[in-house]
Formats: C-alpha cells, structure tokens, sequence
C-alpha cells in the first residue's frame, strides 16, 4: 500500500509505455498506461494492479513496454511484496 518509485532509462525511445505487474514470468496485472517513456518515472502504490491488488509475496517483476509494442524490458531482478 505504500507509494514507490519505478523508474528507468528510456534509451532515446520518446513514445508512451506502460507497465505490467509479473509474479514468476505469469502477468499479474497491468500497473499504469501512457505514460511518456521521457519521464523516467511512475510513482505505483504497491501492488495495486489493473485486476486488483497483488498478494504479499516474492518474484515479482516489472515489465515496461512500449505503447507500440517496439520495445520492452524487465526490472533487473525480482522484488518482494511485503504485508503491511
């Protein structure tokens, strides 16, 4: 439930992304849409996805993909979700 910031390098790519919520490579749920890859940043409220509320747990991921679909990446590890 806490606010963190998912941040990243869009690599000159200037388009929108948005971002998808992963548990062990299975899609969770999508966190966020247009927002412009220039930002560098999305302040998420943990674990609040498009399809609900993520589960306390680990090997969650991040996706970023651009709206077009020309490009994505992954967050550069696995995070936990921690019970408040």
């Amino acid at each position: 439930g806490s606010q963190q910031a998912v941040t990243g390098s869009a690599n000159g790519y200037s388009g929108n992304v948005r971002l998808i919520l992963f548990r062990n490579a299975a899609k969770i749920g999508q966190i966020a849409t247009g927002i412009p890859a220039s930002q560098g940043s999305y302040l998420w409220t943990v674990g609040q996805h498009a399809n609900g509320t993520a589960l306390p747990g680990g090997l969650y991921s991040i996706r970023v993909a651009a709206a077009d679909g020309s490009q994505s990446d992954f967050s550069d590890g696995p995070f936990t979700i921690a019970a408040e």
